[in-house]
């Protein structure tokens, strides 16, 4: 829960379930008791998709493996 600069108030709550488990938001505005918007459905969390992952693991394997070749260079420009 926190307050924004307009003065409402937003509250994330969660059901508690794990499998589909239905999170949600609720505004209000500074001194009404009614919510301004409540999230009928819940929120739909964004799952990266399978390709969008190994297209991360690819990319964080290239620049481990060019920080590999780097450091080898120098180590045998040095001996």
């Amino acid at each position: 829960m926190f307050t924004r600069s307009d003065g409402a108030v937003v509250d994330f709550y969660s059901n508690g379930g794990n499998s589909p488990g239905i999170y949600g938001a609720v505004v209000w505005a500074a001194g009404d008791p009614s919510p301004d918007y409540t999230s009928a459905g819940g929120l739909t969390l964004a799952v990266p998709e399978p390709s969008t992952w190994a297209m991360m693991v690819l990319g964080f394997g290239g620049l481990g493996f060019a920080g590999y070749r780097a450091s080898r260079k120098a180590a045998a420009i040095a001996a």
